[in-house]
C-alpha cells in the first residue's frame, strides 16, 4: 500500500457520488453477555440489538481541490474527543486512545 493509496480511493468514490456512512451503538446488557473490559466476548444483535443512531453523508464532487485537502489531512479521529459522559470505556478503548493520539502525531509531522 502506498502513502497516498486512501486518498486515491476516496476521492474516485466522491467522482461516481455521495459517500454515506452508518453510526450504530450497541447498548450494554451485563457482564456475562456484553462485557466492558473482556474485548473477546461478541455483543451478539440477539442478545443486544444494533441501533442505527446518525448518517453520515459526504456528497459526491468532481475534485478536492488542495485546500480542501489539506483541511481533511489536519483531522484526527479520536473517540476521547468527547464529553466525559461519552468518552469509550474499556481496555481496548483504553489503548485505543492511546494508538489514535500517538497515530495523528506522527501524521502530523
Amino acid at each position: 500500500m502506498e502513502p497516498d493509496d486512501l486518498h486515491a480511493d476516496f476521492s474516485a468514490r466522491l467522482t461516481r457520488g455521495s459517500v454515506t456512512f452508518k453510526l450504530a451503538l450497541q447498548s450494554f446488557v451485563d457482564e456475562e453477555h456484553t462485557p466492558i473490559e473482556d474485548g473477546a466476548v461478541e455483543w451478539r444483535e440477539a442478545v443486544t440489538p444494533s441501533i442505527d443512531i446518525a448518517t453520515l453523508v459526504i456528497p459526491g464532487c468532481l475534485s478536492i481541490d488542495a485546500e480542501a485537502a489539506a483541511r481533511v489531512d489536519g483531522l484526527a479521529f479520536n473517540p476521547w474527543n468527547a464529553p466525559e459522559g461519552f468518552r469509550p470505556l474499556g481496555n481496548l478503548n483504553r489503548a485505543r486512545g492511546a494508538v489514535y493520539s500517538a497515530s495523528a502525531a506522527l501524521w502530523r509531522k
